[in-house]
């Protein structure tokens, strides 16, 4: 797994590529916990354009990183999931919590 991160302003954007699985998913736990954690970071988008497949793992450090983030009033938006990905985020239901956007630049704009 591969992950990156790039900041437009406050917004902090992280660029996963991979298999978002059970040792890749403790990676991205810990890749993003101090992001979450910096006050200088408003909200915090994730591209998921390259993550190939995310499996129950990968979902609930999602969910780990969206209520860390609800609790200090900044927002996760989610975009460019594939599929097979987004099928795992409807079947969880996760789409009705989490907000899922086709394009980085659309995720952009609606964090402005």
């Amino acid at each position: 797994m591969n992950i990156q991160e790039k900041r437009i302003n406050n917004i902090a954007i992280v660029l996963v590529e991979g298999n978002i699985a059970l040792t890749s998913s403790i990676e991205l736990r810990n890749f993003v916990k101090p992001i979450v954690e910096n006050n200088d970071v408003s909200d915090l988008l994730m591209n998921f354009e390259k993550v190939s497949t995310i499996d129950s793992s990968g979902v609930g450090v999602i969910v780990q990183i969206y209520k860390s983030l609800s609790e200090n009033k900044k927002r996760l938006i989610i975009t460019n999931l594939n599929e097979k990905c987004y099928d795992v985020f409807l079947l969880t239901r996760l789409n009705k919590i989490l907000t899922i956007i086709k394009t980085e630049s659309e995720g952009l704009d609606l964090l402005k």
